[in-house]
Parts: C-alpha cells; structure tokens; sequence
C-alpha cells in the first residue's frame, strides 16, 4: 500500500552547481470509488488523491455529494483486495450499503450472514464503520438533511462518472440502476448556472445555518499557524492542501491532507461522518489555499457556520455564505484577515 509520500531521485540546480539527491514529494494516485447496492456495484467518481484516510474520503465525497444522508445507511467501506491487479487494490474502494444482499434482499447475505453492522477492516486491523447510534445531541443521524449533488473531480482535477443526480433514497427500488443519472464535464467553475447551484441547495432541504458561535478574531488568526504545524507530510513535501476542524476556543478536532484541497474537506468530513458528530454545528472549518463554491457547499452540507481560508474565496463561495448565513473569511494572513459573510460570529473587534 502506497504511503502519502514518494522518494524520487533529482538534480538540484544552485548558481550552476548540480548535485544529485533524494527529494520527498506527495504521492499522487487515482481512486475510484464505488458503491455497492442490492447486489450491484457501480463506480460513482474517480479522483485523484494522495493515499491515506481513503475510507474517510469516500464517505466523506458521498455525503457531501447528497449520495447518502447518514453514517447508518453504510454497511462498511472496504478495498478491492481481490482485485486482480495487485497495484490497484487499495486505489478502489468500494461503499456497501446497509440492508442488501447479494440478491438485493433484505437483511442477510447469500452465506446467510446478517450484513447489518458488520464492519470493514483497514489494513491496521481497526473497525472502519460499524454500528451507528445517535448524535452527540440525541438526534438520529438521518435528521440531518442531506447536501446537494454537485459533480466535480477531486481538487479540480479528475472526472466524476455517471453521478446520480439525487440520492439513493430517491429511487423507489433504493437501486442504482432505478437512480436518475447525469453526466458531469470537470470545469473548474463547478457547475453550469450559479444561481441554479444555490437554488438545488434549497431543493435538498438543507436550510440557513443558525446563529452563533462567536469566535474571537484572535482566534481566528492563529488557525492559519495551527494547521500548517499539523501538516506533517508537508513538511517533509511541501506539495500538499490541508483542511482542519476547530472548536470556537480553537482547540483543533481532526486534521487532513491531500494533493487536492476538496480531498482533504472530503476527508475531515468523512471522518466525523464516520465519528458520529455531524452535523458540526458548532466548529470551524481551515483550509489552505481559496474557498471555492465546492468546499463552502461542503462545509454547508456538514452544517459548519465558519469557513476561513488563507486565500480568496470564489464570488460564488460568497453568493452561499450570504445565502445560508455561513461566516466565509478569507485572506487570512498575520493578523489581517477579509469577513465576506457572516461578520457577526466575529468577536472582539471595534
């Protein structure tokens, strides 16, 4: 299994001096991710993403894809170990769908095992998924509505394959094949009409994130440092994006990277997906790089009222912050930072 980072050989260049040495870049490699419903598997999108929290990011990608609303509606997330080429089996990952066989029945599989709340093992030999309960508030996971679909490839890049445009729950068999599909183009604008994305937020039943909490913009400006010093692979690459979850007190909760910044969202939220503590009514989400309409509609599915990142947010990131009533910050640098929606969860200043 590939590691988040690759040893390649190069020739430094300094003042016309060449020297051959070991350099340490990000790993880069492909991941299809799969879901498996009543007996059929079908691919959903293929990204490229460094290896690590693969798990993460597939549950992550389908919930903030609106492919499913909750942690109970999987099974367990597994690799294609019987996958005949060797290279390739932990580039997929396949999704299993709670309450189906084989033969698309219910509650038992073709060797008469119970497939509910059997768990999928890493390779560590720790549970990935296992048996969902309630939230840290009491309410079931499934009362929180699920995200728009919005088709992309992972940090911009890739291509996503035949993504149902509405959630499984949709079809009427809860097969995929009965699933409305559409074709998505990878642009990097993420979508055709601007207005169009935000109204099929609606559509999904995700509403306007509520008030609070207020976060001291001192705070604020010590994430940035934060989540670099967290950044383990990239201090030894220097090549990777990095998304990280704090509390109001700025206490960080999880930390993710990737060579792609949707990637690295996908995973922090994956894992508290994964963790039972969706939605994340009362954290901020720090990304490095620009805040894009995708990792804001993310962090909306997720229920996360701040977003701060180090570098501009797209207009579109702004049309949706100041619709759902997300605080977007931006150009978080020092001690300076841009509010362009949702200035009143910023506390302390004059």
């Amino acid at each position: 299994m590939k590691t988040g980072q690759t040893r390649v050989r190069m020739r430094s260049i300094d003042a016309g001096r060449s020297t051959s040495r070991i350099d340490l870049l990000a790993t880069e490699e492909p991941m299809e991710i799969r879901m498996r419903v009543g007996g059929q598997t079908r691919p959903i999108a293929v990204t490229m993403r460094t290896p690590g929290a693969d798990f993460e990011l597939a549950a992550g990608f389908l919930f903030a894809e609106g492919l499913i609303e909750s942690r109970r509606q999987i099974a367990r997330i597994e690799y294609c170990l019987d996958c005949d080429d060797a290279e390739q089996r932990h580039n997929i990952v396949t999704v299993v769908m709670r309450g189906q066989d084989e033969d698309g029945k219910t509650g038992r599989r073709e060797d008469g095992k119970n497939e509910v709340g059997e768990t999928a093992r890493r390779p560590d030999g720790q549970d990935e998924v296992g048996e969902t309960g309630r939230r840290p508030d009491g309410k079931k996971e499934d009362d929180h509505p699920p995200s728009p679909a919005v088709g992309r490839g992972a940090g911009g890049e890739g291509r996503l394959a035949d993504l149902p445009s509405r959630r499984l729950a949709d079809s009427p068999s809860g097969r995929l094949a009965d699933s409305p599909i559409r074709n998505f183009t990878m642009t990097s604008a993420c979508g055709i009409c601007g207005k169009e994305q935000l109204d099929q937020i609606e559509r999904r039943g995700i509403p306007p994130l509520a008030p609070g909490p207020t976060v001291d913009w001192r705070t604020i400006t010590s994430l940035p440092g934060a989540l670099r010093e967290a950044q383990g692979l990239f201090s030894t690459t220097g090549g990777l994006h990095a998304a990280a979850l704090f509390t109001p007190a700025g206490e960080m909760i999880a930390v993710r990277e990737d060579v792609g910044r949707h990637n690295a969202v996908d995973k922090v939220i994956g894992w508290s997906l994964l963790e039972n503590r969706l939605p994340l009514s009362d954290a901020v989400l720090m990304v490095s790089g620009r805040s894009s309409f995708e990792i804001a509609q993310k962090a909306l599915a997720a229920g996360i009222p701040i977003l701060c990142a180090v570098s501009a947010p797209s207009s579109l990131a702004v049309d949706l912050a100041q619709r759902f009533g997300m605080t977007l910050v931006g150009f978080l640098r020092g001690e300076r930072f841009n509010v362009y929606a949702g200035g009143g969860r910023v506390g302390g200043v004059g």
